[in-house]
């Protein structure tokens, strides 16, 4: 099945690395189903954020308010414990916002590797095939930022919860409903510029350095001196 092209150092031989027409072929037909499994895995992971997001912001905010108001009633002072849970539910919100982030990114590796793959094999017309339908083999596809991607779509929704709870907290805080506003806005625009910047200089970088950064960069570079 693999070809040996000679020894490697220490004795092992380098010839498992390259495989002929037909272990080749086997090899690319397998890791065309596993990466196209495991791109609809990172986009279903999607919905269940969502649903993480909705039941999580609703349970943090209807405690708060709730907790809020029945000091109100009860002339005691619960704003502190109030404000405590809507800050370490803006704290996860945050984390969630970070992690649909870093999945837009697994995504786009992926999906642009099965179009690759996808690419290789219809650019022959197999069986005669000519894809008239314009399925997707652009290997420089999907972008990292997309505005309209389901990934980006749930950060906006993530980010505007986290502005909410901000909000909120000021509001307990007695602040002004002018700085509210403004701080809450400033948030909501902070987390999409974020999300903007660090996904748009992902472009042009190689699935390794998108997903790994500056390790990534670090390491070629160190190898790259040890073998000079």
């Amino acid at each position: 099945m693999f070809r040996g092209v000679g020894p490697m150092k220490g004795g092992r031989d380098m010839g498992a690395g390259i495989p002929d027409s037909e272990g080749g072929a086997e090899f690319l037909r397998a890791d065309f189903g596993e990466s196209f499994r495991q791109m609809c895995h990172y986009d279903s992971q999607i919905v269940d954020v969502c649903k993480f997001a909705f039941v999580g912001y609703s349970t943090v905010l209807g405690v708060a308010i709730g907790l809020y108001k029945f000091g109100i009633e009860k002339k005691v002072n619960f704003v502190l414990p109030a404000g405590a849970i809507i800050l370490v539910g803006m704290i996860v919100g945050v984390v969630v916002f970070s992690l649909v982030i870093r999945n837009r990114i697994y995504f786009v590796v992926v999906a642009r590797y099965v179009n690759e793959l996808r690419g290789h094999f219809l650019h022959v017309k197999p069986l005669g095939f000519e894809n008239k339908t314009g399925m997707y083999t652009d290997w420089r596809r999907p972008p990292y930022f997309d505005v309209w991607s389901s990934q980006l779509l749930t950060s906006y929704m993530i980010g505007f919860f986290n502005a909410v709870l901000l909000g909120v907290l000021l509001y307990l805080a007695k602040l002004a409903w002018g700085w509210i506003v403004v701080l809450s806005v400033a948030l909501l625009v902070l987390q999409i510029g974020f999300a903007s910047w660090y996904l748009r200089r992902r472009d042009g970088e190689s699935g390794e350095q998108a997903v790994f950064g500056g390790r990534k960069r670090r390491q070629n570079e160190r190898q790259t001196k040890d073998n000079r």
